[in-house]
């Protein structure tokens, strides 16, 4: 493998939970990522009552059809790659 001790540590933790949690490395660009999505996906939707943003994130699967979430998350991902200021580019892999 390509992996190196840590990585391979990871990914076994990623199969076996289903998800990893770590600390952030740069709260800054956590919290533009996230101001970024909030801002996308609320304009996506047009008018979202929810004006907390930390909780608008926490219930968004509730607006978002199974059918629709791929389509969704294409959205966010090219609107986020699309902001002019953004040094983070995500890359939609399948």
């Amino acid at each position: 493998m390509f992996l190196n001790k840590d990585e391979q540590e990871l990914t076994e933790e990623y199969l076996e939970q289903g998800y990893v949690i770590r600390p952030v490395t740069d709260l800054v660009a956590l919290n533009w990522i996230k101001d970024k999505f909030i801002n996308l996906s609320k304009k996506e939707f047009g008018a979202v009552d929810e004006t907390d943003g930390n909780k608008w994130l926490n219930q968004i699967h509730e607006s978002v059809p199974v059918e629709e979430l791929n389509d969704f998350r294409m959205k966010m991902i090219m609107g986020i790659n699309a902001e002019s200021d953004s040094a983070i580019c995500f890359h939609p892999f399948r």
